[in-house]
């Protein structure tokens, strides 16, 4: 597996001259490669062709949108030279978690802006007709005892084994759950290992710290974004796949007595492609209880049986259906991620459903948008052209600027320098350009040549090559070349040319960050300059950039900078030129695929991230080196009276509320509550464990249906959602943790209490301690935990989209075009080639994350 490239480029800086946009309105001004587009939710992602109508007078930038889908990019950009060719946008349909009275009608929303603030079609709106189906995603449950229910059966059934055992299984996404014994007589959850792709890692509930229950067993985690939050009691785990599934834990109380609820939304192009203990997911119920050798049990009898022994105690349980069909799926030990890590057999099988990145987008409000129109150049013209040529062992940038033979500017006017800046960060380190001294050593051998023409144009070329020196004693890395060449001419100053070819690390000062090794070299020159900054982010990492500008008034001088990362070999390079420039930097990772950066009278595209509201993503991940996770012993308690188990049964009624707008009987949870404080699970914890399930479920399908685009459905929708707090709701005074499914924490634990998402006065329930395990420990928050909530006009947004998180609304400073006619389908369409280290398949893989408020894409290339 080799680990490659994240580019962000951001626009460089120009002089500009304010103009008020106007407001939006609908105007016809692109071309599809067909009248409506079909969204089948059986396929990961459809393409769709889009074109220009006519040829603009400048670059026209095209932002996109639509509720509960995911693009390949967030914006298209057309120049007059290529507004007609067709470039191809991947469009991925999310699931809703209710069926639709009809077939779902949800156009994608196109925006046009320009770099010529009069273009005609300027904030200006155009729709592509998109339908999707009346299908719902399927969810498996698996909480308390534990109770599963299946992707396709409403029913709950209960299998007590102990072991590793695969709760989904297929070439997408593997999810292998460690059951282990809790209470005096059940078995409970206790951590999971997962597989998507050709990425790995673990959730252990037996991590005290919030931080490192989840870890990583692969070097990095391509297409999934991992959030936390939250209780005195409870810490919450959201991962969200980039093809639309979705897993949530929440683990419940720490040491011997934790155990987790699990929830995993499949989205619907996995339909029929799983197997495991929640069964097949093919809308088929009678099917559910199918064993991996494809054997068949009857479901009825299954859910019959286990609801007549619930702890699988009963003598003869092991010739039953339940116990075979439970024994088929344990996991062997040549794929027990536990154990094999990254190194089991069930790897060299694994894809990605969809081999694109993609995201959700949101598009600028043109009506808050003013134009920046670039003020012309008064002197000379030239391009710039910056090119990234990738490898899986080295990188090569190639910056041409040129200037015309002739111009008009005097020997008095300053030429101008754009320069670009590279920033690279590996695994889960920071990165921040200071000058930070080094220990790492470098040599460096160069090598000049002039020449001279008789019109009064010079030439010079400097050939440098270096070796660089790792303090902790890492091999030397593939050397990374960089060629710039500067020509310019006025009246007055003659052209001259300038070469740079440095190996990689050539140094004249270093700088290190989090045991990498950063190195960074400079020729300095006298010109004034604008700048291109361009960072990248290599697994679930932040990174910072500052620019460098020098600034002078000498006209034909030039600059250079050369800054490299180790070990992600990435060299950029800078040279001065008259403005404006055209700056364009390409990527080998894909065929066909540029980023460029921004023009500067355009607004900035935004990412929408999948954190839920009142989660934080964490910026790394602890990686995964043993031990494995333990599982607990049994923990004898005195048999307790009926009369003690009936009373504390009886109150879960009263602690689990329905919601309003929610699909889910309410009853089913209230049910699995009393059964497992007749387990003798503490009271208290069966209580928060079941509400915790329940409310989880109905915010979720709550807020899916506030994206319907039926109004009736809508409109309740988020009615309900602002009544018990859900999304970015704003929770009563008394709580203290607002999520996405209402108030987690409330700020008095001892008086309040979390019923309906809302805090309300506790009802203490008195039950004799000893016939129960012990109640789950506190654990008070620190103020850095506790998400703030919404205010203001935040809070109006929430009203309308209960969806809506600031936090995961970032604003990138690029670009992505792809610029042929390459269609990037789903994982199905590609041809897949094995290996457990090696390619997942031939397309790049990307995976998008951020840290909130950061703008930063992750990405990489497997081979």
């Amino acid at each position: 597996m080799v680990k490659l490239l994240s580019l962000l480029a951001i626009a460089a800086a120009v002089g500009t001259s304010a103009v008020v946009a106007t407001p939006v309105s609908t105007d016809d001004f692109l071309v599809f490669d067909k009248p409506k587009l079909a969204l089948d939710g059986n396929t990961a992602g459809e393409t769709v062709q889009v074109a220009l109508k006519t040829a603009p007078a400048s670059r026209v930038v095209v932002y996109f949108d639509a509720p509960n889908t995911k693009f390949d990019k967030c914006a298209l950009e057309f120049t007059p030279d290529n507004y007609n060719k067709p470039q191809p946008l991947t469009v991925v349909s999310l699931p809703f978690l209710s069926i639709a009275p009809a077939e779902r009608q949800m156009p994608i929303t196109f925006t046009a802006f320009s770099d010529d603030c009069t273009y005609k079609h300027y904030g200006k709106s155009t729709s592509l007709p998109t339908v999707r189906d009346k299908e719902k995603t399927g969810q498996c449950q698996v909480t308390g005892d534990p109770h599963y229910r299946s992707f396709d059966t409403t029913a709950l059934y209960h299998y007590q084994g102990e072991g590793d055992f695969y709760l989904v299984q297929s070439d997408y996404v593997t999810i292998q759950a460690r059951q282990g014994p809790c209470f005096s007589k059940a078995t409970c959850i206790v951590a999971l290992a997962v597989r998507y792709g050709s990425s790995s890692f673990i959730i252990d509930a037996n991590q005290a710290d919030p931080n490192t229950c989840v870890q990583q067993i692969t070097n990095k985690l391509d297409g999934a974004t991992v959030s936390k939050t939250r209780s005195g009691t409870t810490t919450s785990v959201n991962v969200a796949f980039n093809a639309g599934s979705n897993l949530k834990v929440d683990i419940i109380g720490s040491g011997k007595d934790r155990y987790m609820n699990v929830y995993f939304d499949a989205a619907n192009h996995l339909r029929g492609k799983l197997g495991g203990l929640c069964g097949k997911f093919d809308g088929d119920a009678s099917n559910d209880f199918t064993a991996r050798d494809g054997t068949v049990f009857k479901t009825q009898p299954i859910i019959d049986y286990a609801a007549g022994d619930m702890f699988n105690k009963k003598p003869g349980f092991k010739n039953t259906d339940l116990y075979k069909f439970g024994e088929s799926w344990r996991v062997p030990g040549d794929d027990n991620l536990f154990k094999c890590r990254d190194k089991c057999t069930g790897n060299s099988g694994a894809k990605f459903p969809i081999g694109t990145p993609v995201t959700e987008c949101k598009r600028p409000d043109a009506a808050k948008v003013v134009c920046n129109k670039p003020t012309p150049s008064l002197t000379t013209s030239s391009s710039l052209t910056t090119s990234v040529t990738a490898t899986p062992t080295s990188v090569a940038i190639v910056t041409t600027p040129s200037v015309p033979a002739s111009s008009s500017s005097s020997s008095s006017a300053p030429a101008s320098s754009t320069s670009t800046q590279v920033s690279s960060v590996i695994g889960s380190a920071t990165t921040a350009n200071s000058g930070t001294s080094s220990s790492s050593s470098t040599t460096t051998t160069a090598s000049t040549a002039a020449t001279t023409n008789p019109a009064g144009g010079a030439s010079t070329s400097t050939t440098a090559t270096g070796t660089f020196t790792d303090p902790n004693g890492a091999p030397a890395q593939p050397t990374v070349t960089s060629t710039t060449s500067a020509s310019t001419s006025s009246a007055a100053t003659g052209s001259a040319s300038s070469s740079t070819t440095a190996g990689v690390n050539t140094s004249s000062s270093s700088s290190t960050t989090a045991a990498q090794g950063t190195t960074s070299s400079s020729t300095t020159a006298t010109t004034s300059s604008s700048s291109t900054q361009v960072s990248s982010v290599i697994g679930a990492a932040t990174s910072i950039t500052s620019s460098t500008t020098t600034s002078a008034s000498v006209p034909a001088a030039a600059s250079t900078t050369t800054t490299t990362s180790v070990p992600a070999v990435i060299t950029t390079s800078s040279t001065s030129a008259a403005v404006p420039t055209k700056t364009q930097i390409q990527t080998s990772t894909r065929p066909g695929t540029t980023y460029v950066p921004l023009p500067p009278s355009c607004p900035k595209p935004i990412v929408v991230f999948p954190i839920p509201p009142g989660y934080r993503v964490q910026p790394s991940l602890p990686r995964y080196t043993g031990p494995e996770p333990k599982l607990p012993a049994y923990r004898p308690l005195p048999a307790a009276p009926k009369d003690v188990l009936d009373a504390a049964a009886a109150q879960c009624g009263k602690k689990i509320v329905s919601v309003d707008a929610c699909d889910e009987d309410v009853r089913r949870f209230v049910a699995a509550c009393e059964a497992d404080i007749r387990a003798q699970m503490n009271p208290d914890a069966a209580y928060e464990t079941h509400r915790l399930a329940y409310t989880h479920v109905c915010s979720r399908c709550v807020l899916s249906k506030a994206k319907e685009p039926f109004p009736d459905v809508a409109r309740a929708a988020r009615e309900a959602a602002k009544k018990h707090c859900f999304g970015s709701n704003a929770c009563d005074q008394q709580c203290l943790q607002c999520t996405e499914r209402g108030c987690l924490q409330c700020r008095d634990n001892e008086r309040f209490e979390v019923v309906g998402g809302k805090c309300v006065p506790r009802t203490v329930v008195q039950y004799p301690v000893q016939y129960f395990a012990p109640k789950p420990v506190y654990r008070a928050l620190a103020d850095d935990e506790v998400t703030p909530q919404l205010s203001g006009d935040e809070a109006a947004l929430a009203a309308e989209d209960p969806s809506y998180n600031p936090a995961a609304n970032v604003a990138q400073d690029s670009i992505m075009v792809v610029s042929s006619a390459e269609e990037v389908k789903g994982g199905d369409d590609k041809k897949q080639d094995g290996g457990a280290g090696a390619a997942a398949s031939s397309a790049a893989r990307m995976a998008l994350s951020t840290v909130a408020g950061l703008v930063a894409v992750a990405a990489s290339l497997l081979m």
